[in-house]
């Protein structure tokens, strides 16, 4: 119905202006817009028809106004927010109509604003409620297919994001009809250089689960590339349905013969799974899944090793029962270990376990000594096993751990000024000087050290993602002298062949150059990963006791987005940022001449690096070690007495003499071997 009005002083301003934010006068065709039964209604301002006709507004009306013959722009209605039928604000969604009848009301104080959460709720409301679910899903469509044109209800991210957070599982599984527990995957993710990820995808998709493609540059509040953690729970899912309804016998023998050593360990909450179609070991939450194959010694000390690893704390149980394999069950692994020898090596350990609490007067091995807890900064003591092995990530069960260095011998003591065997503290014995003893003392409370964080700590695995708040995860102190830097999240990223290869945490934004890097780069970012293996070695030859740590918590890091900082400590990891050091080798104009030991490593002829450069190196990683040893991230008097002891330690292991004249001499910190 049209109404004419003819009223003096109205005016054409009030026809053009006015009726378009008042719907009384409109006409909305339901087939056009996303509304529901009690009128609330999306819809794009410029698909509605005109609010009247054309004519109407062109020469009506009267009074001071005047007249026209000449005929006007239709009028359509002005985008905006409109509680129950009056326009209030300006959309949220760019050049959309969004009209509310009776779930919101105006706020602010002059009555002229909406509440930002009630907005959302309305808005999903409508989204969810609407019987045009086609124009909906041809509206949201570029949200999955970002080669589509934007519509009026996507071109306003920062409010799509909004809903798209508030209710994510809606637009998934009721817009877009993804099938609950779908799986996305990109070329990226199938035929991934890590066995893992290359394996569960192919044994998932042979299982029938969704997999679906992953658009490029889909919205990632929705369309996210499966990672590593929801593969192995999927995994796990399939591999323990499928050993419900059939196991095959030679996995029922091998579970059997890992569920007698761990109960003779005392770990009960954790199983070992054998099957046909596993094909890369890895363990997951209190589950280990590893490839069918014959029962030998080398498969059980290296699942037990690995189980050990995982419970996070040290247990004499497992040492027992180490031992008691060597002398039991033979070398060869071609050899099959049958029950009757996993039966003798559980009644040999009880004999070792009372041989050791003899030899010690009848104390045992797994408890440390009273006041060993309170010389490690922010440790405190832990049960003597946890109550549930943590999900970790994906572990190769049959790689060795090189074993530890023995000590220097005794004869070598006063060459290297009573250092000794560095984390031993044996240096001070034979020397007779007070310095000497002041050394020992130091050396010796830093093996305590040492003791205590493989003790009490364990050695945990490495995470497949570093958060951005790693800094902050381990206790460091913004208020203190802590080190706190901004930080990017680092995953595992590969490295082309001539920077050295392997695998290093990067930010996301360096995935592509750390495969493409020049040759010039390329070269000094392998000359600086075996700088840093060499400090390693150098830190291991001086203090035998802390290899292991070592090999298990530090890490090579290119965080090309935050170059301030060298380094950080987790409770878990230490991360070396070698892209600043990068910088520094390129910006030094480096020479063509090799250095010793680095480029018969790598291989090929690397520019050597500055002595400077290298020594940064070595002193980064013993700055950040001091935080792994102190358990904090702060600089306080704990952690420089830490960081002196590493020190000296190394100093004392690179410099066989220092002469007369104060100049060190046979210095072996610059040498990778």
């Amino acid at each position: 119905m049209v109404q004419t009005y003819r009223v003096d002083g109205i005016g054409a301003a009030f026809l053009s202006e006015a009726i378009s934010r008042l719907q009384v006068f409109w006409s909305v065709p339901r087939s056009q817009t996303l509304c529901i039964g009690r009128g609330d209604f999306l819809a794009c301002a410029k698909e509605l028809p005109p609010v009247l006709p054309a004519a109407t507004l062109g020469g009506t009306g009267g009074g001071s106004c005047g007249s026209s013959s000449r005929p006007s722009a239709p009028r359509r209605p002005q985008p905006g927010i409109y509680i129950r039928g009056i326009w209030v604000r300006k959309p949220t969604l760019e050049g959309s109509v969004m009209s509310f009848l009776g779930r919101m009301n105006v706020s602010g104080r002059d009555r002229n604003d909406v509440d930002a959460e009630e907005l959302v709720e309305a808005t999903l409301h409508v989204l969810r409620a609407t019987t045009h679910s086609a124009l909906r899903l041809r509206l949201l469509e570029p949200l999955r297919q970002p080669r589509l044109p934007n519509t009026w209800l996507t071109s306003s991210p920062r409010f799509l994001n909004q809903l798209l957070e508030a209710a994510p599982e809606f637009f998934l599984y009721d817009v877009f009809g993804v099938p609950r527990g779908a799986l996305f995957v990109s070329k990226r993710t199938t035929d991934s250089m890590d066995p893992f990820i290359r394996w569960a995808s192919a044994f998932l998709a042979r299982r029938g689960a969704p997999l679906l493609p992953l658009e490029p540059k889909a919205n990632k509040h929705l369309f996210h590339e499966v990672s590593e953690e929801e593969l192995q729970e999927r995994c796990v899912y399939e591999l323990l349905r499928g050993a419900k309804q059939s196991l095959e016998p030679q996995a029922k023998r091998l579970q059997s013969a890992f569920g007698k050593l761990l109960r003779a360990c005392e770990v009960s909450k954790l199983t070992v799974h054998f099957s046909g179609e596993i094909v890369v070991a890895f363990m997951h939450g209190n589950h280990a899944f590893v490839p069918l194959q014959p029962l030998s010694r080398r498969l059980i000390l290296s699942v037990l090793s690995v189980v050990q690893r995982k419970l996070g704390v040290f247990d004499e149980a497992f040492t027992h029962m180490t031992q008691a394999i060597f002398e039991t069950m033979a070398a060869d692994d071609a050899t099959a270990v049958d029950e009757a020898q996993v039966d003798a090596a559980i009644s040999r350990a009880k004999i070792v376990q009372r041989e050791a609490a003899a030899f010690l007067g009848g104390r045992g091995l797994g408890h440390p000594p009273k006041g060993a807890a309170a010389g490690a900064k922010g440790v405190r003591p832990t049960a003597k096993r946890k109550a549930a092995v943590e999900p970790a990530a994906v572990t190769d069960l049959t790689s060795d751990i090189d074993e530890a260095p023995p000590p220097p011998d005794a004869a070598g003591g006063g060459k290297r000024r009573g250092a000794g065997g560095g984390g031993s503290g044996g240096g001070s014995a034979g020397s007779s000087s007070s310095g000497n003893a002041v050394l020992g003392d130091q050396q010796a409370q830093l093996a305590d050290q040492i003791a205590q964080v493989n003790r009490l700590r364990g050695v945990i695995g490495h995470n497949e993602v570093l958060p951005a708040s790693a800094f902050n995860d381990d206790g460091a102190d913004s208020n203190s002298d802590g080190c706190v830097q901004p930080s990017s999240a680092l995953v595992p990223t590969a490295v082309c062949e001539g920077a050295g290869g392997g695998r290093l945490h990067a930010d996301r934004g360096s995935a592509s150059y750390l495969l493409s890097m020049p040759p010039d780069a390329q070269a000094a970012l392998r000359g600086i990963r075996e700088a840093l293996k060499g400090a390693k070695r150098l830190v291991a030859r001086a203090l035998p006791s802390v290899q292991r740590l070592l090999a298990e918590v530090v890490c090579e890091g290119y965080d090309a987005a935050n170059t301030g900082y060298l380094g950080f400590c987790t409770e878990r990891q230490i991360i070396i940022n070698l892209c600043p050091l990068l910088q520094r080798a390129l910006g030094a104009h480096l020479g063509a001449r090799p250095r010793a030991g680095v480029a018969a490593a790598a291989g090929a002829r690397l520019p050597s690096l500055p002595v400077d450069l290298v020594h940064e190196v070595l002193l980064t990683l013993l700055h950040e070690l001091a935080h792994m040893l102190e358990r904090g991230g702060g600089h306080g008097p704990g952690w420089r007495a830490t960081q002196d002891r590493l020190t000296q330690a190394v100093m004392a292991h690179a410099f066989a003499t220092i002469g007369d004249d104060g100049v060190a001499l046979c210095c072996k910190c610059c040498d990778a071997e």
